[in-house]
């Protein structure tokens, strides 16, 4: 449990009876399937803001809302594949042109928007880097009007 966020992972197979024609009783027999992970990314519905929108709703927020950041060391290679992996892993949808890299940039600022389940929109603000000593490294900063909410998306990450 992530701060009210259930996440996990959860063993799953497909429990049934077998009856030929004729036969009343039949025989039970089992069928695994894949497991069922749940994400703090299921709990989140991407929504998109208008195009250069993002600072206006980030200022109201600072001021009507709770903020919680987070610094944190990230397992990828390289800057493009470490902002499709925040993308990917908290499902919201990149503001403002902030989803790709510049080619040959060692630092980049990702703008995120989506909706938390219960209507709780929420930004986010994610500086991603490469760093020599420490690999790729991020600050990531979640506004939402929901404390608790903003806690859950920043510790996503970790």
């Amino acid at each position: 449990e992530t701060a009210g966020a259930v996440v996990g992972a959860f063993g799953c197979a497909l429990h049934y009876v077998i009856k030929e024609d004729g036969d009343d009783l039949g025989y039970e027999d089992d069928y695994p399937i894949e497991n069922v992970t749940i994400t703090t990314g299921d709990y989140l519905f991407s929504r998109a803001l208008q195009q250069g929108q993002f600072k206006s709703v980030w200022e109201q927020l600072s001021v009507q809302g709770e903020e919680v950041t987070q610094k944190l060391v990230l397992n990828y290679k390289t800057l493009e594949a470490a902002v499709e992996g925040v993308v990917a892993t908290l499902n919201m949808v990149a503001c403002d042109n902030t989803g790709q890299v510049e080619a040959g940039v060692r630092g980049h600022t990702l703008l995120l928007s989506g909706t938390f389940l219960g209507g709780n929109m929420c930004l986010v603000r994610a500086l991603v880097g490469m760093d020599p000593n420490h690999g790729c490294v991020a600050k990531l900063s979640c506004r939402c009007k929901n404390q608790m909410v903003a806690d859950i998306v920043a510790k996503a990450l970790m």
